[in-house]
């Protein structure tokens, strides 16, 4: 008789635990999904000021080219390029 209350308690135990994994997890969902509503929320503002920026406009024949002497930037043309 010993035996199955033994048994029955490791049961129980064993029971006991996985509901607990079980609340521990639907937690760390619930805590995982909030974060990818946060970042969806934070890409759907980086998109709208995304939209905003236009891209220069670069005048046609013109490459900007880095002037390491001085840290400005020097524009050559096409007939430059070379």
């Amino acid at each position: 008789m010993l035996w199955v209350l033994l048994f029955t308690a490791i049961a129980v135990g064993g029971l006991v635990m996985v509901i607990c994994y079980a609340v521990w997890l639907a937690h760390k969902v619930s805590d995982l999904y909030s974060e990818v509503a946060v970042l969806a929320h934070q890409a759907a503002d980086l998109a709208e000021l995304a939209a905003q920026v236009g891209a220069p406009q670069q005048r046609q024949g013109v490459v900007p080219v880095p002037n390491l002497a001085n840290g400005a930037r020097q524009f050559k043309t096409d007939v430059d390029v070379g």
